[in-house]
Formats: C-alpha cells, structure tokens, sequence
C-alpha cells in the first residue's frame, strides 16, 4: 500500500513517437533483492486536486474505452486512508493543455448504485469496449466485489466474489488485471491482502461468472523440476500479448522470502489453450532496475512501456523510462528531451502515440 507523502503530482502527458528512433541507455539493472519498504514517518501534505479533475491522486483504477480514458476510485488522503468512489474520464479524441485536461464527470450513473468506494484496485475494459471493469475490495465479504460501468447506459452492475473467496478477496489489493482481446475472458492474477502477505492465484471471470483458483501447469514436455505455479506476486503490473500474461516488476515471494521481481527474467501466464501454463520469458539488453508501483502500458506496435516506481532499497523514487519489446524480447531505455518529476503509484495508458500518465506520489521521504 502506499501511505505518506512530500508532494504530489496529479497530471502528465508523455509524448512517444514510437515509431521513431529513440535515444537509448546502457545503464545496467541493480541487484532483484528487497525488503519490503519501511513505514515512512513525517507529515503528509494534503494534496489540492486540480480544479474539475479526480480528486483521487494514487491507487486509482484506469483502462482505456473509446473516447475517454476512465478513471476510478483511489486514495484522497493518505493520512486518514480515504477512499474515493468518483468515476472521471478524460476525453481522448480532442486536444488539450495538461493544465486543462477535457475531464468529464460520471461520477453520479442515470440509475441505481454508484461505483465503490475504494482503492488499490484492478480495472480492465470490456474486449468490445462497452463496459469498465474494477474490482471492489472494501473489508467487507459480504459486499459485491466486481463493479461493471456500462458506458452507454451510465449504469454500474456488481457481481459477488465465489463464497470461498469473499472473506479473501475483500482485502486483495495491488494484484493484476486484463482483459483477454481474443477470447474476452477477465484475468485476475495475484495481489496482497491486509495482513501483508500475498497470492499466486489466478483467477477468471467470463460470462459474468468467475471461476476461481485457476489451476497451473508447466508447458508440455517441460523437465520434471519446472515450475507448475507462479510465486506470490504484488505492487508490479501485467500485460497480455498472444495469449501470454506477463509480469513486470514489483514484489515476488515464496516460502516466506520476499523480493523484487526482475526485469531480466519475465514470469507469463500463458492463457492461449485449454489449461493455462506458466514460464519465464528471458530478455536481452540492459534491463530497468527492480520497483514497485511503477506503471506499464502496451502499445498497438507490442512494445511495453515502463514508467517511474519506488526502489525500497536504495528508497529512490524513479522517473526513468523503459520499452520492452514484445516480439525481439528486448529493452531499451527511453531518454526523454523534457523528463519529468518522479513518482510512483500512479497510471499510465497508451492511446495513439502518446501515453498518457496521471496522479502518483512524488519525492518519499522516510
């Protein structure tokens, strides 16, 4: 979870022409060894939101649709952990100044329930666009877990999490979630719960129907000492590409020991056929450095885009910008002309040629 802060930073459109030539760095990753970061003391600031703009500045959930990129819920006061139910968008297909962003307002639907009120949650958009998806952990087990915002209706559906689950789920916070583009299937992978420690389940909701604790295999004509699951994973992201899930970044664990996932060594999920497998996809060239609560997006020419992130190691806030090639399996650090303030716990979505990144903290101070 993220807690204190310096100063916040609530808005930033980074410009990638991707399909250009990119200044690259031969800066080598840091060791893939952490502890879990210490509980920051000093006082928090009160963030001031942007005027007509998401009051929420971190643990916001976002996914691209068609014309706006929706955001919701988050935290609004690190403090006193508030939690927002506000549901935003920012209109994608016309031009405006960063100071001014086009932000709508959806918070209030035409009818029935509002969003939940919450944060560190997962949102995904439906495979043909219509529908936003965000999970709901509230404490609560008896509360709906899945929130579904019909985007032509202006009207939010809720589905409860498996019986088995409830008790569980209502505190699984920082976990992945995606969308499958070929099948349409929901993939809920990982995350922590209050008490600290974390998952490797994967979970799938299709149909408005979830099907829970999805089992694991290594690859067909894997050696015996192959791994069949994943270890327990949080605070990193995921992106789906032809079937596979992979994992980037953030807090690995098995057996009680914790770490930081590298970036040289890709756990994925491979979802493409009737019982899914895990691996580990190799990479070439240098590698970012281990983080957490950094952010990633996937372009439409399959390249992911790592940015910023909190080191608990040397408790170095990064702004630094990584593109992973999906097809050559290859990094490359992006150095941009204009680069801007670190942070981590923020967003960041892919639309065209521009990623566009909103909220984070900025500047931890211990």
């Amino acid at each position: 979870m993220l807690f204190m802060t310096k100063k916040v930073v609530l808005g930033l459109v980074l410009s990638l022409t991707l399909s250009s030539d990119l200044y690259i760095s031969s800066t080598m990753a840091q060791a893939s060894t952490t502890t879990s970061a210490p509980a920051p003391t000093g006082t928090p600031t009160t963030p001031q939101p942007l005027p007509n703009a998401p009051r929420a500045f971190t643990n916001i959930a976002s996914a691209v649709g068609k014309k706006y990129i929706y955001y919701q819920g988050g935290l609004l006061n690190q403090a006193v952990f508030q939690y927002s139910g506000e549901l935003w968008g920012l209109d994608i297909t016309k031009s405006w100044p960063i100071s001014a962003g086009a932000w709508t307002n959806f918070t209030a639907p035409a009818s029935g329930p509002a969003g939940p009120v919450t944060g560190g949650h997962s949102g995904t958009m439906s495979k043909d666009g219509s529908t936003f998806i965000v999970t709901a952990p509230s404490g609560n087990a008896a509360t709906p877990f899945l929130y579904q915002y019909n985007i032509a209706a202006a009207t939010w559906s809720t589905v409860n999490a498996p019986a088995a689950q409830a008790s569980q789920w209502s505190t699984r916070r920082l976990a992945g979630m995606v969308t499958d583009p070929d099948t349409g299937a929901i993939w809920y992978v990982g995350g922590a719960f209050a008490d600290g420690t974390a998952t490797n389940e994967l979970d799938e909701f299709q149909d408005g129907t979830w099907t829970a604790n999805v089992t694991t295999s290594a690859p067909a004509g894997a050696s015996s000492s192959a791994p069949s699951t994943l270890n327990n994973f949080s605070q990193g992201t995921t992106e789906i590409y032809n079937g596979r899930i992979y994992i980037f970044g953030g807090i690995t664990s098995i057996g009680g020991q914790r770490g930081y996932q590298s970036f040289q060594s890709l756990p994925y999920i491979d979802v493409s056929g009737d019982k899914p497998t895990v691996g580990n996809q190799l990479t070439l060239g240098p590698t970012p450095p281990p983080r957490q609560n950094h952010c990633s997006a996937l372009t439409d020419s399959a390249k992911v885009i790592i940015f910023g992130g909190y080191d608990a190691n040397s408790k170095v806030t990064m702004n630094d910008v990584w593109s992973y090639d999906m097809i050559t399996y290859t990094w490359s650090q992006i150095v941009p002309s204009n680069p801007t303030s670190p942070r981590y716990g923020h967003n960041c979505d892919i639309h065209g040629a521009n990623m566009v990144v909103y909220g984070g903290v900025c500047c931890r101070k211990h």
